[in-house]
């Protein structure tokens, strides 16, 4: 999970999925605080059957914020 530059994220992904790896766009909000005290913010984006695969594991690291979406539009939820 990171918060990286919505194109980046897109470039990304395609890049991996074309070589058969999973990717979601997973940015998180809430800073050091809430790292520290478990309530980060997730905005999950990509695709549904991916984001099935990965759910538990995300839920374990932070409050899911959102719903999947299609690929980058996590980042785009959070920077507006």
């Amino acid at each position: 999970m990171s918060s990286i530059a919505p194109l980046a994220s897109r470039e990304i992904s395609e890049a991996l999925k074309a070589k058969g790896i999973d990717m979601l766009d997973a940015p998180v909000s809430g800073g050091e605080p809430k790292a520290i005290d478990g309530t980060l913010s997730v905005m999950v984006g990509g695709d549904k059957a991916i984001f099935d695969k990965y759910y538990d594991l995300m839920k374990a690291d932070g409050r899911l914020r959102s719903a999947y979406r299609r690929y980058w539009r996590g980042q785009r939820h959070q920077t507006g």
